[in-house]
């Protein structure tokens, strides 16, 4: 699988990812028996790490909508770095690729709600069945 689950946070700012469905989706890999996650791009890791990374995404969505409703503006990146460094830095900020990615996740994230996502295909009910 290519761009999904990785250690540390997202390494980028997601242009093209269906946010609402993305962790639901992903979550049901857990009911496979497995220890070992190889994505096709990036790093390699372990089951835990693959639990941590889907959490602070779903950390991530709530931040988001707490940074709306604290009037902060997706499109200042020097606000939204100072409001990450501020939230986000003690509960993450040992995560890999913190310091480079989280603003730029936290930016897309709002920019997620203020737009209403991708319309249909990106606020669908995902299938969360077990596999």
């Amino acid at each position: 699988m290519v761009d999904t689950v990785i250690p540390g946070v997202g390494y980028t700012f997601f242009p093209d990812w269906h946010l609402a469905p993305y962790v639901p989706v992903m979550k049901r890999l857990l009911s496979l028996d497995w220890d070992l996650f190889v994505p096709g791009h990036f790093w390699i890791t372990d089951r835990q790490g693959f639990i941590d990374n889907l959490a602070y995404y779903d950390r991530m969505a709530d931040m988001a909508q707490q940074a709306i409703f604290d009037s902060l503006d997706p499109h200042n990146f020097t606000e939204v770095k100072k409001y990450t460094e501020a939230n986000l830095r003690g509960e993450f900020g040992e995560l890999f690729r913190f310091q480079e990615y989280c603003a730029m996740n936290l930016s897309r994230y709002m920019q997620h709600y203020l737009t209403g996502g991708w319309g249909i295909e990106g606020n669908w009910q995902p299938n969360t069945t077990p596999l």
